[in-house]
């Protein structure tokens, strides 16, 4: 009602948070219909982010992951049920007044790697040269740091997984530690063969819908 109402005085508005993609991978009928109902008056486009999955996993273990107290196996098997995107194709099909336009989140995929540039040029029309600002502003812990403070009790260092001020004190001190590493490397490899056995299937079936590069994309390298 609240969009509803704004879109009828101002004519365009934006809307963006990260809790807005749940109704869609959730198909949650009862928020997708509401929304539906504004595209009847208004030109309504839902831009709709897809990170490769063995990214994802990751970004998600070195952001929250290693603070849940869950070993890594556990942790990526409970996010992967988040990420079979082939089933957001369906959603269109609910949605038939909304555009709903996926795009690729991977740098080989967006105007000068940059997700931000990206959003303003296709969604906003602004010249992805007329935007300036910091490129990595949430740069999170190293693989390896993030691996070696999962080992440690974490009362001792946040209350939750998302105790994000103290963790930010934490990162401040160790950014940048333990870049590059062995290990870390050859989980990468791990990671990414795991995700062509749990996605692979429906990853063509996506990228063929989409007309997307499979760089980037979880891929076996037969190893």
């Amino acid at each position: 009602a609240q969009m509803q109402e704004l879109a009828d005085h101002f004519g365009h508005i934006v809307l963006t948070g990260e809790g807005l993609s749940q109704p869609f991978w959730r198909h949650d009928r009862v928020v997708l219909d509401q929304l539906d109902s504004l595209g009847a008056n208004h030109h309504c486009e839902v831009a709709y982010y897809m990170s490769p999955q063995h990214r994802a996993l990751e970004a998600a273990w070195r952001q929250w992951g290693f603070r849940s107290g869950h070993r890594p196996a556990e942790y990526l098997r409970r996010r992967t049920r988040h990420l079979h995107y082939q089933d957001m194709l369906s959603v269109v099909n609910e949605v038939p007044r909304l555009h709903v336009k996926f795009r690729c989140f991977a740098r080989n995929m967006l105007p000068a790697g940059d997700v931000v540039r990206d959003f303003v040029s296709v969604f906003l029309g602004i010249h992805s040269d007329d935007v300036h600002g910091p490129v990595a502003a949430n740069v999170g812990l190293s693989l390896v740091t993030a691996n070696l403070l999962s080992t440690v009790p974490g009362a001792m260092l946040w209350s939750s997984p998302h105790d994000n001020q103290r963790f930010s004190r934490i990162r401040n001190v160790l950014q940048g530690a333990g870049a590059t590493d062995v290990r870390a490397e050859a989980g990468r490899r791990i990671l990414e063969r795991w995700t062509v056995d749990q996605f692979g299937e429906e990853n063509a079936v996506l990228l063929e819908a989409t007309g997307w590069s499979l760089q980037g994309w979880p891929r076996d390298d037969g190893g």
